[in-house]
């Protein structure tokens, strides 16, 4: 270790001592985000690794078992021996201590972390090789992480808890029966869901060509209507892709002759309308190749923070390119949907991330698909707020409009079930088909 990095040894030692003779203070040094990284100095985070060992094998820790632990692992000489340890007994002479030594000890830590990372940050920015763009995402990474160390969740009361829920319902029924979150657009996907509510991630799953996409930007057009800020994720289509879908929806015109240009008289007066209607929708979209989850979580904290977006939508789950480090493809889809819950929870919104369903449905009687159907992983549906599936409905290829059911697979404190919609192919159009 560089010996320029900052560190507080005589706190390093109160805490370990604190932990060594009390209980209490040892469990709070355990469960500290920090962990190992409150010592800096060899020896000391030597004791901290005999403590924890201790602890695991032998069931308690006093100094008998701790010093056994270390002359275990050959390290009580480099520790400074049994004297060394049986000192740490009457370095602090009450708990009440710690959390002053323990505080010193984890600015020193978020120190030493801060000059690490600007370290080895400032080294890749010399080397001209290095791409610039995924410095600043780094970098940004990197003070994300920081500022959510730096902000640790407490146990709250039980009859804290029940005061904010008594609130809520209130809340609710001050609001005259009206859904808790943002609405979809669809009444009765937003009876079966209560719409879309801050931390959730919701995951729209079908087979290739069973409209997703066109889905997703019905469900964007409801929101952006209502003025609310919605940003799109696109792996799978360019922006321009998107904008051809939305025109279509809003004018009625066939998306194939919006995208060939072959159109009428008729048609530009409602392309005009439609522009007028859409050209202050508060919506952002990023369309860039080999997009990633890191991509999509410095995007999405500088939409919600400078835009104050309320609802992602990612296009598509499996298309985003793997996280560093994944073992396989289903481990990659494990991260990435974990990593949209968090950032969904991290900043208050709705991510709504549409997924791939495998061809199992497509072998079983009735063809109905189920949540064991999405690929590659069952970490989404683990993660999932709320799953909805497309199943289309038999019908002729060349149909204009065809029965979709849109199956509410999974709702935490919702309703299950299947609802009645048609899809109209050319406008790209999904509707109720019930009340």
């Amino acid at each position: 270790m560089s010996a320029n990095y900052p560190s507080d040894p005589d706190a390093e030692r109160a805490v370990l001592s604190c932990a060594l003779q009390w209980q209490d203070c040892y469990d709070k040094v355990a469960a500290h985000p920090s962990g190992a990284d409150l010592f800096y100095l060899p020896h000391h985070r030597l004791i901290w690794s005999a403590m924890l060992s201790a602890k695991l094998s032998a069931g308690g820790l006093d100094l008998v078992t701790l010093t056994s632990s270390l002359r275990a692992s050959d390290d009580l000489d480099a520790v400074g021996g049994a004297v060394m340890l049986s000192e740490l007994l009457s370095d602090v002479p009450s708990p009440k201590m710690l959390a002053g030594y323990l505080k010193t000890a984890e600015n020193a830590s978020k120190r030493r972390r801060i000059a690490r990372e600007c370290h080895s940050l400032a080294a890749d920015a010399c080397d001209m090789g290095k791409d610039v763009d995924g410095l600043v995402q780094r970098a940004d990474s990197i003070i994300q992480g920081l500022l959510r160390s730096s902000s640790q969740s407490r146990a709250r009361r039980w009859n804290d808890v029940l005061g904010k829920t008594l609130q809520q319902i209130d809340d609710a029924r001050s609001a005259g029966g009206r859904i808790p979150g943002l609405s979809t657009g669809y009444g009765c996907l937003d009876s079966a869901t209560n719409g879309y509510q801050p931390g959730q991630l919701w995951v729209v799953a079908a087979r290739p060509g069973a409209g997703k996409t066109a889905l997703l930007m019905c469900m964007v057009r409801h929101l952006v209507e209502a003025d609310h800020a919605t940003a799109i994720f696109s792996a799978e289509m360019f922006a321009e892709e998107l904008a051809i879908r939305a025109i279509s929806g809003q004018s009625k015109i066939d998306s194939l002759k919006l995208a060939s240009g072959k159109l009428d008289r008729m048609d530009f007066g409602k392309i005009t309308s439609a522009l007028e209607q859409s050209t202050s929708w508060p919506l952002w979209v990023d369309d860039r190749a080999d997009m990633r989850l890191v991509d999509i979580q410095v995007g999405a904290r500088r939409l919600v923070k400078e835009e104050a977006v309320k609802v992602i939508f990612v296009d598509y789950l499996q298309l985003i390119k793997e996280p560093d480090g994944s073992r396989n493809r289903e481990d990659a889809v494990r991260r990435l949907s974990d990593g949209f819950k968090q950032l969904a929870k991290e900043l208050g919104i709705t991510i709504v991330a549409l997924a791939q369903l495998n061809r199992s449905s497509e072998r079983r009687e009735g063809r109905k698909p189920v949540v064991s159907d999405l690929r590659d992983s069952g970490a989404i549906e683990q993660d999932a707020n709320v799953i909805l599936l497309l199943n289309p409905q038999e019908s002729e290829a060349d149909e204009d409009a065809v029965d979709v059911e849109l199956i509410v697979a999974k709702c935490r404190g919702g309703r299950l079930g299947a609802l009645e919609f048609g899809f109209n192919k050319p406008t790209t159009t999904f509707y109720p088909k019930q009340k």
